[in-house]
């Protein structure tokens, strides 16, 4: 899903006298998060490292800076966070846009920004996505499940993964629940039950979105298992794997060894993840086999991985 936002190459400038901030601006996704982090040189610049401001031009946070009063101030979902001196972070929470993310969409930030490492430049012209975003499959990878109900006659499964078909996608009753298995690409979707003509939100689904009826539809995250390879490193003794994705913890997702290096399996939502390899628990290290890296506030070069 998400291609968003062109590829940060910053490289850091210091002054002899006194030390610069490198301007920045960078876009993450983080669980049920979205931040813009920048620099404040980055607002109304034309500068490519800025580019994730790009579509926040009539939001005037220059003037919302200068006031401040960021603190207390928000937009179409918007808040505004200072994380350094220089620098801030918008942040919205992904249940408040308005419209489900696809390939096709143009998410809030523009995602025809995004800058692809050569390995996957060959496969831009192609498409893994099925199209139908959900089937119903016995082996599916998504199971819905709405327990109770055992009077009704007919429950039936609609969201934006099927334009909101009211027919298409029957539960079947098992004992005291209505179930339906579906095979789904990875994606954010909205979703609603019907049961007998009405419809309802997943009770026992506690992230929901604001519909146009002013009721509620359910909101749904589905990941997608990434192999990451680390080649090489036969000597040490442990190798984990840690990002964004996982709050940067310290010790990681253990990979396994193997003949070549070393690999490990990680379930990710849409997006854009960082991430690092730790070696013997010590030893911080980029993807040599990643090319696509981007900066930090702070300066630290993370390898990156965009799961659509």
């Amino acid at each position: 899903m998400y291609k968003f936002l062109l590829l940060l190459n910053i490289v850091l400038q210091c002054n002899l006298l006194i030390a610069q901030e490198t301007p920045f601006s960078q876009c993450e996704i983080n669980g049920d998060d979205v931040y813009i982090k920048f620099h404040e040189s980055c607002i109304n610049s034309k500068d490519e490292s800025c580019i994730a401001l790009a579509e926040f031009k009539d939001f005037d946070l220059a003037a919302v800076i200068k006031s401040g009063l960021f603190a207390l101030w928000e937009r179409d979902g918007w808040t505004l966070q200072k994380i350094g001196s220089h620098s801030y972070q918008l942040h919205k929470k992904l249940i408040q846009f308005d419209k489900t993310f696809n390939l096709e969409d143009k998410f809030k930030i523009d995602m025809s920004h995004w800058n692809y490492p050569l390995s996957e430049k060959l496969a831009q012209g192609s498409s893994d996505i099925m199209d139908d975003p959900a089937k119903v499959s016995p082996t599916g990878n998504v199971e819905f499940i709405l327990k109770g109900w055992q009077k009704a006659k007919k429950v039936i499964l609609s969201g934006s993964f099927n334009n909101w078909d009211e027919n298409a996608i029957k539960l079947i009753r098992v004992g005291d629940k209505w179930k339906i298995r579906l095979k789904m690409t990875p994606g954010i979707y909205e979703y609603k039950f019907i049961v007998d003509g009405e419809w309802m939100h997943d009770p026992a689904n506690a992230f929901m979105v604001q519909n146009q009826h002013f009721t509620y539809n359910s909101i749904l995250v589905v990941g997608k298992d990434v192999q990451f390879y680390l080649k090489g490193y036969s000597d040490a003794k442990k190798v984990a794997l840690s990002g964004s994705f996982n709050n940067w913890d310290k010790k990681g997702v253990s990979c396994i060894k193997t003949k070549d290096g070393w690999k490990v399996t990680q379930k990710l939502p849409p997006g854009k993840h960082f991430y690092k390899f730790i070696i013997d628990g010590q030893h911080w290290i980029i993807d040599p086999s990643n090319q696509l890296q981007e900066r930090d506030e702070e300066g630290n070069v993370n390898s990156v991985i965009i799961i659509h």
